[in-house]
């Protein structure tokens, strides 16, 4: 209010009429306000498809055995977990076999929810990996 009174006595002592007063204090076209949805680089097929990828399990690698003997259960990994929000992979011979007879085994499994950095978790032979993508 004092910027605006300001503003009028100056205009009227420099001999300036009511209009550009009013011009200078409050321009006559209102800004134009984005509506919901619609700000500057919001695209909402493109943040929609992301969110749902950031949910999206995808295997790096899956490795069960011990160090030395080993072998590569990520085929198996991928065709129960990939694209899916959660899953779970039992730590069992059936993935690629028993490549270490008569010894407990580990199963390991890298995956990456989304674009989020990479996580691994671990579990013994005879239980079940569960991932999950919040």
């Amino acid at each position: 209010m004092r910027r605006l009174l300001g503003l009028l006595a100056l205009a009227l002592v420099l001999g300036f009429g009511l209009e550009a007063v009013a011009q200078t204090a409050y321009p006559s076209t209102p800004m134009p306000y984005p509506q919901i949805g619609q700000a500057p680089g919001f695209d909402r097929d493109r943040d929609r498809d992301r969110r749902h990828w950031r949910r999206d399990i995808h295997i790096m690698s899956a490795w069960y055995g011990l160090e030395g003997r080993a072998c590569n259960a990520t085929r198996d990994a991928r065709r129960l977990c990939e694209g899916r929000s959660e899953c779970t992979i039992p730590a069992t011979n059936r993935l690629c076999g028993d490549p270490a007879p008569y010894v407990t085994k580990v199963l390991t499994v890298w995956y990456r929810c989304g674009n989020r950095p990479p996580r691994s978790t671990t579990r013994w032979e005879g239980r079940y990996v569960g991932l999950r993508c919040d």
